[in-house]
Parts: C-alpha cells; structure tokens; sequence
C-alpha cells in the first residue's frame, strides 16, 4: 500500500523541475524523501529518486532523476506523488489519516450502529464525517463534543449527538 503525499501541478523550467500541490499537513516530509513513487496509470507506479526539493509558500518543487526536460515533467502533470505506507508520519493524539476514518463503523452511546463513515469532507473550521446506512445520510461534525471516541484497532467510532443532528434515524 502507499499513501499519496501531493499532485503535480506543473512542470516549472526547462530542467524538468516539477510543481506540487501538497497533500501533507508535513511539507518538511518532502526535505526527508529519498524516493517518490508517481501513480502513471491504475495499474502502476514508477519510482523517482528525489535530487532536490525547495518550498515557496505552501509549495513544493522537485527534481527526480530522469526527469530532465520540460516534455518530461510536463508527462507528470496531474499525477498523484506517493509514498510507501511504512513512511507515513505519526500523528499526534487525537489526529488521524482521513483513509484511517473513511469506512470506519460509526456507534451511538448505546451501541447501536449509525452506519459507516463513507467520506470526510475537509472544512476550515472542522472536517465533517459523512457516515451512511443504507439510503440515510448523516454529517457528523469531527469534533471532540460530537464524537467521543475513536479505535483505530477496532475501526469504530463512538459519536454522542447534539439535538437535531440524527433526526431522520431509525
């Protein structure tokens, strides 16, 4: 398995450098990479060395080996960079992957199953859960007030709802 860490936006240059949009909360991750692996097609990955990486704002720019003309970076264009899954990043408590919550069981307090997380929804003051049952939709507010506990070893959440939030349940 791998875990996608940007896209590529662009290539930047004549020397096939190649602009990318992060997909990290950690752009220092892109100073440590040795290698990336760029998706080509469904069925495939190719490998690049990395030689340089530099930042401007939130972007990054890189030159990979074999890739040294524009007509070469710009064959990278919109191609998802990733990386292994053994050099994902720890988070820190309490933070999580959104592919560590999407297809996670969503509880009520009591125990009842609510449905399963099917999306995240990434907002700027909070993400929201987009948990489904069937036909029934929810949007479940990530935050600490709304759910109250989450197991990555039993992939299950525990949400405690404020009033309004499930009213089309059961």
């Amino acid at each position: 398995m791998s875990v996608a860490i940007g896209t590529v936006l662009k290539p930047v240059g004549l020397r096939g450098e190649v602009k990318v949009a992060p997909l990290t909360d950690f752009l220092e991750r892109f100073s440590a990479l040795s290698d990336v692996m760029v998706q080509v097609n469904t069925q495939g990955t190719s490998r690049y060395k990395v030689e340089r990486v530099r930042f401007r704002g939130t972007l990054v720019y890189l030159m990979l080996q074999g890739i040294s003309s524009l007509t070469e970076a710009d064959r990278l264009r919109g191609k998802t960079l990733e990386v292994a899954d053994e050099q994902r990043w720890a988070l820190p408590e309490g933070r999580y992957y959104i592919d560590d919550i999407e297809g996670m069981e969503v509880y009520l307090p009591q125990g009842s199953l609510l449905g399963t997380v099917y999306e995240v929804l990434q907002g700027n003051g909070n993400d929201v859960y987009v948990v489904r049952n069937g036909q029934q939709e929810w949007l479940i507010p990530a935050v600490q007030k709304v759910v109250t506990d989450i197991s990555l070893a039993k992939n299950r959440m525990t949400i405690a709802p404020i009033d309004g939030l499930l009213d089309n349940f059961g």
